[in-house]
């Protein structure tokens, strides 16, 4: 039924204002300017535009979803009509639908308010009328934890919310990525305070929240690995896939999944990570700050038992392959120095209400043993590059 309604579709894939494509019946028909495609035309398992337009919509299994679709009178409409609601633009690339039908500009349809931060949030009701035509940045948010874009100095700034050892998690992989010289995404504590002051509400009292800047700053188009034909699992072919794309992207590639090993990142998957491209030239510059951590530490807590006992998990395996298909990557690669008590410094420091002092050192704990069982690994390379 999707793939139907789409059908109808005539038009442009826009870069800006730029057409990149022709859309004839639902689907690309012409390439106009092949530098400014987004790379899922190119290179994604399904490269189709209904594939394309269908990842970008919000997750309409979460439960604040069902309260934001009612503000905006689209209970009854399926992914697609979600997502062409607003020409299937997003706040992190500048690409989006130019339907024959209703020409506009890019300055015409991209979002300029945040009128439904509250209700994407906190399941609140706006308690307001909306304007006519209003268009909703959080049609567009992935993702399943409730989160919100809200504008802020003429900045976007996403809040997500989650348990504590969730936030906890977040702020702790971001300070052990900075600590191994990574780009990380900048996460901060979003309290109950600021978030009852930023959207004009009470927050509930048991709420836990980070928040953190759009990293591509409106300038940059950040595009999701998956694009690229990336698997959830496979860092040996998406270390492949990246290399062809850029050597240093697939570098840092390398440190991510060393990082991903080190925190039981188990929710790394390829579209919670990607490549920035400049928006003018299509050029691919890095990796995109490393984001979504919620689930890593979390999941250790979560499996105390088996990851103390140093039992063999896909993650260590994940990272065995790469390290094993790049030995000598493995051998040259420069780390700081980490032990407990690098760890300790680095966690110590984070107080997140309502995760308790207890689950903070079974952490640190977790670490220590995971990076000795990775440090040995690695020493094994520098010893003898050869070793398999």
């Amino acid at each position: 039924m999707e793939k139907h309604r789409l059908s109808g579709l005539q038009g442009f894939l826009m870069g800006g204002n730029t057409p990149v494509a022709q859309i004839r019946d639902g689907e690309i028909s012409r390439i106009l300017e092949p530098a400014l495609l987004p790379f899922h035309f190119l290179y994604a398992e399904d490269p189709s535009l209904h594939s394309w337009l269908r990842h970008r919509c919000l997750d309409t299994g979460r439960t604040n979803t069902r309260f934001l679709l009612r503000e905006l009178d689209l209970e009854q409409a399926d992914p697609i009509q979600i997502v062409l609601s607003v020409n299937g633009a997003a706040i992190t690339d500048h690409f989006w639908i130019q339907d024959s039908g209703c020409p506009g500009t890019y300055e015409q349809i991209r979002f300029h308010q945040d009128l439904l931060a509250k209700t994407a949030l906190l399941g609140s009701s706006a308690g307001i009328t909306l304007p006519a035509g209003y268009r909703c940045a959080e049609l567009t948010n992935t993702g399943r934890f409730e989160k919100c874009w809200h504008l802020e100095n003429g900045r976007w700034w996403l809040y997500k919310r989650g348990f504590p050892e969730h936030t906890f998690s977040e702020l702790a992989v971001q300070a052990i990525g900075n600590y191994l010289g990574l780009a990380m995404a900048s996460y901060e504590l979003a309290d109950r305070a600021e978030i009852s002051a930023v959207l004009d509400c009470r927050a509930p009292a048991s709420l836990s929240a980070v928040k953190t800047p759009d990293f591509t700053s409106g300038t940059l188009n950040f595009e999701p690995a998956a694009g690229l034909g990336c698997r959830k699992g496979d860092a040996v072919k998406n270390e492949q896939l990246l290399r062809h794309l850029s050597p240093a992207i697939a570098d840092s590639y390398h440190r991510m999944v060393l990082l991903d090993a080190l925190v039981f990142n188990t929710d790394r998957h390829p579209y919670n990570f990607g490549v920035l491209r400049d928006q003018a030239t299509g050029l691919p510059l890095a990796l995109a700050p490393i984001f979504d951590h919620n689930l890593s530490l979390s999941a250790a807590l979560a499996d105390y038992d088996r990851f103390t006992a140093g039992e063999t998990d896909s993650l260590y395996l994940d990272w065995c392959r790469l390290a094993d298909s790049q030995p000598e990557s493995v051998a040259s690669m420069e780390l700081p120095v980490i032990n407990r008590q690098v760890i300790e410094s680095l966690l110590n420091p984070l107080h997140v209400p309502g995760f308790p002092e207890e689950e903070k050192q079974r952490v640190i704990g977790i670490l220590a043993a995971r990076w000795e069982k990775l440090r040995e690994q690695i020493s094994q390379y520098r010893t003898n590059p050869e070793h398999k």
